[in-house]
């Protein structure tokens, strides 16, 4: 069982928009209650708007002790922490140029995974073309370092460039896509460099005036905890189907499928093969504002992997979460 309270405050003005919010959640095992943990999210985003310059600055962080995921079995504890600010200044009325940073930390709490621990530092440019009013299509070029600070075993850098399209493209379609290729070169010349298309995309359709449908998918590189293997190639698409009942009542199903493929052989008992990974999802939620500013929700999710090294990997996880939540 999940049960999440929250508070979020958000003030919004024509040149100045600050968002922030905690949430608390606490799962509760009922079979294992010596599993019980709480977890931790923030957030915060300021937008500033002025005539030519555009500051936009986001900030999350967690700090969880997590159950299984799409490659680890085990729960681990972690901590992490996404900081991007972007500076843009209008060069023209359809041209934009902004500079770009990220530096991210995921920190395993845990002496079997600490060597895992990494921060990654981005830093690149990119260029808008405000083809609508709400329409912007980009190409960006990042390059950057990802230092394995307590091991310096996977240390690598890399860049990509990419072009994508976000904002509102009709009326009833809204989307955030974009594409591109990577490079990964490892200081270990034993570790395989990742050099592939990579992209990531968002589409929701108002299908009715109750009704909005998403579609969502991605395809790039991951960091690996798994052994040795340094990392892992994702392709995954989902779907979002979401229902107004009233304007107080809505109702979500969502469902995903995702392939992990392995960069390195690895052995698992009398097997020794290249790990791959099946993991399917599906959920429901429903979602109760009584009055405005309080939210209250409860849902379902089920999670289930199959790997090739048969029954090593594979599990089967069910969840089921309430939450309450207060914007201020």
């Amino acid at each position: 069982l999940h049960y999440i309270p929250s508070v979020h405050v958000t003030r919004g003005g024509s040149r100045l928009d600050v968002r922030a919010g905690y949430d608390m959640d606490f799962q509760e095992y009922l079979r294992n209650s010596d599993e019980s943990s709480f977890n931790h999210d923030a957030f915060a985003r300021v937008k500033f708007t002025g005539e030519k310059l555009k500051v936009k600055v986001r900030d999350q962080f967690r700090s969880a002790t997590a159950y299984a995921t799409s490659e680890i079995s085990e729960r681990r504890a972690y901590i992490r922490n996404d900081f991007q600010p972007e500076v843009g200044y209008r060069l023209g009325p359809k041209v934009t140029a902004a500079a770009l940073y990220q530096n991210y930390l995921l920190d395993y709490r845990e002496s079997g995974l600490d060597e895992n621990s990494y921060i990654i530092n981005d830093l690149g440019g990119r260029f808008y073309y405000h083809a609508t009013p709400k329409l912007d299509l980009y190409v960006e070029g990042t390059g950057g370092i990802t230092d394995y600070y307590r091991s310096d075993a996977y240390d690598h850098q890399g860049f990509r460039v990419l072009g994508g399209a976000v904002g509102k493209l009709t009326t009833k379609v809204l989307l955030d896509v974009q594409s591109g290729f990577k490079a990964q070169f490892y200081d270990d010349d034993g570790i395989n460099t990742f050099n592939n298309w990579v992209g990531q995309a968002v589409l929701q359709y108002r299908l009715a005036p109750k009704i909005d449908i998403s579609l969502r998918g991605k395809r790039d590189k991951e960091e690996s905890a798994y052994r040795n293997a340094v990392w892992y190639s994702v392709n995954m698409l989902g779907v979002n189907l979401l229902y107004r009942f009233s304007p107080h009542i809505l109702f979500e199903i969502d469902g995903s499928l995702q392939r992990n493929r392995y960069s390195r052989t690895t052995t698992e008992g009398t097997l020794t093969k290249k790990r791959r990974d099946y993991i399917y999802t599906a959920g429901a939620r429903i979602k109760w504002r009584p009055i405005r500013y309080l939210d209250f929700s409860v849902g379902y999710g089920v999670r289930d992997r199959a790997s090739n090294f048969d029954n090593v990997f594979d599990y089967v996880d069910h969840s089921l979460d309430s939450a309450v939540s207060y914007q201020l």
